[in-house]
């Protein structure tokens, strides 16, 4: 059973880096802070000892245009109306800005 649970383990983490998929997870949706993988930070091109994962610092990180509309789909994805799909840029280091597409799926207890 373990090695069943370990290979599944290498083939999400496969999938995940061949994909360039990065992952965080709002585990309470009251606060504002969320848990970013590897790969997200990567992505952000930041890291987890100078950035602390928050909705705040995503949308500080976005580009000015297209924070509205990242919230608009969050609420609307929140309120079960819409899938959450949006394409974005995200201020690199550099300053410039780079394409990326979130998509996600809430659960609900």
């Amino acid at each position: 059973m373990q090695a069943e649970i370990d290979f599944d383990k290498e083939k999400y983490a496969l999938i995940l880096e061949n994909n360039r998929i990065g992952i965080w997870e709002w585990p309470n949706l009251g606060a504002p802070e969320k848990i970013w993988s590897a790969r997200m930070y990567d992505i952000m091109e930041c890291s987890p000892t100078e950035t602390k994962s928050s909705i705040d610092k995503f949308l500080e990180m976005a580009h000015p245009e297209d924070r509205e509309r990242i919230g608009e789909a969050l609420n609307k994805h929140l309120a079960k109306e819409a899938e959450f799909v949006v394409e974005c840029r995200i201020r690199k280091k550099d300053g410039g800005y780079k394409w990326v597409k979130l998509s996600g799926q809430a659960t609900w207890d």
